[in-house]
């Protein structure tokens, strides 16, 4: 190739079998080898993951869902055509990672229809862990079409707009965006036929899911918090509940929890909540007119 180059006078400088802007320029054996590198070393973080999530599970997911998620999805818009590569790293997903995300030790089986709900945005329902498998094709279609309007001006030799190129790669990011949320739509509705219960704690979880986009400076949540939360949003209990409830010695089942008149569970929240609105009262008439208790007045001044 450099000497075709040379023969038609072309300074041009010519690379084989090197990464190029985060991709592959090369031979397919030489590309499959880098792959199967990265491959092993994301298998092995998810792994490593799984294994520390039982101490530091929001820790964990961010780690997950802000850092090793964006490499194997930034070569995604790169390098079309490796899919059966990245089953091995869904395949460590949902055997390893899904799992110690909602019970730890205790076994739980992640079904297919369940492991493409975790993978909705969070506005969807899902929590933002993405099938590779899945969005591989979109994203690369997706980072072609952005610089279309860019490589129709190369080769045309013709002016350039930063205008109409702007245009372009915003709307395609927008045009993927969409198909994601359609299909997620699309899903949903399909879930919310044979599955009601589920589907009522889904909704539920769209509109109160910015706990799980919150950076760990602005929300921490023990191991324990972050866990219950996650398997309540998807109509599953707690882990490690009681039996019976020790007021009224029935199934202890979150909800009963929640609404039993004998227990203490519900005088708690009431407490929490009545703390709560005395600062702020305090804050804005002062300590001395704000009290949880009336002034009982003796003598004359009753």
């Amino acid at each position: 190739m450099p000497a075709v180059f040379e023969a038609e006078s072309l300074s041009i400088q010519f690379t084989c079998d090197q990464r190029y802007v985060g991709g592959f320029i090369g031979s397919i054996t030489i590309k499959q080898k880098w792959l199967s590198l990265l491959i092993e070393k994301w298998v092995d973080g998810i792994h490593t993951l799984a294994q520390v999530a039982s101490c530091c599970l929001q820790t964990v997911y961010t780690g997950i869902t802000m850092s090793l998620q964006a490499e194997w999805q930034y070569l995604c818009h790169v390098i079309p055509g490796f899919t059966k590569d990245l089953a091995l790293v869904e395949a460590a997903i949902c055997s390893n990672f899904l799992p110690a995300l909602f019970s730890g030790s205790t076994s739980i089986t992640i079904d297919n229809d369940f492991n493409h709900l975790l993978g909705h945005s969070v506005k969807m329902g899902g929590i933002r862990i993405h099938d590779p498998t899945q969005v591989i094709n979109c994203l690369f279609e997706a980072s072609k079409s952005a610089p279309s309007i860019f490589v129709e001006n190369l080769v045309a030799n013709s002016d350039f707009s930063v205008e109409a190129h702007s245009s372009q790669v915003c709307q395609s990011a927008v045009t993927m965006w969409h198909n994601h949320e359609t299909e997620e739509g699309a899903f949903l509705k399909d879930l919310s036929l044979y599955n009601s219960g589920l589907w009522n704690h889904i909704n539920t979880a769209k509109e109160s899911g910015a706990w799980l986009m919150a950076m760990l400076q602005c929300l921490q949540l023990s191991a324990k918090e972050f866990q219950d939360t996650l398997r309540l949003c998807y109509s599953k209990q707690p882990l490690n509940l009681d039996d019976t409830y020790d007021s009224c010695c029935q199934q202890f089942l979150f909800e009963h929890a929640m609404l039993c008149k004998k227990g203490s569970l519900v005088m708690q929240w009431h407490k929490a909540g009545k703390q709560e609105w005395i600062a702020f009262a305090k804050l804005a008439y002062g300590k001395s007119l704000v009290g949880d208790k009336p002034k009982n007045f003796f003598g004359c001044n009753m």
